[in-house]
């Protein structure tokens, strides 16, 4: 897939996970599982040719873990726009729950 959006890794208002932490990675991807799931919960699953998938990028500080949503058909541009234009701000009861053994999870 050659075009793609990124979404973050978390809901806006959520707090961000500090990048220096040493568990950041771990606990950065399993953010951004369940925030593809509360993707998929809000808006559907992908159109044809359209992916939600999680990438892990390398920089001098340390990686840094984001949702990426990549489409080839205008009908997955839409799909992507939307659900970047109306991103969830706050996980939801089912993220919080999945969420709630893990060090520093939203209340």
């Amino acid at each position: 897939m050659v075009n793609w959006i990124d979404l973050g890794s978390h809901p806006s208002c959520e707090d961000d996970l500090a990048l220096d932490d040493p568990t950041y990675e771990t606990t950065a991807l399993r953010y951004a599982e369940v925030f593809v799931a509360l993707i998929r919960r809000r808006f559907g699953r992908e159109p044809p040719e359209t992916a939600l998938s999680i990438v892990t990028l390398h920089f001098r500080p340390g990686p840094v873990v984001s949702v990426i949503c990549s489409y080839d058909t205008p009908e997955g541009e839409d799909y992507a726009f939307h659900v970047r234009r109306e991103l969830p701000q706050y996980w939801d009861r089912v993220a919080q729950k999945l969420l709630a053994h893990q060090k520093g999870a939203p209340s």
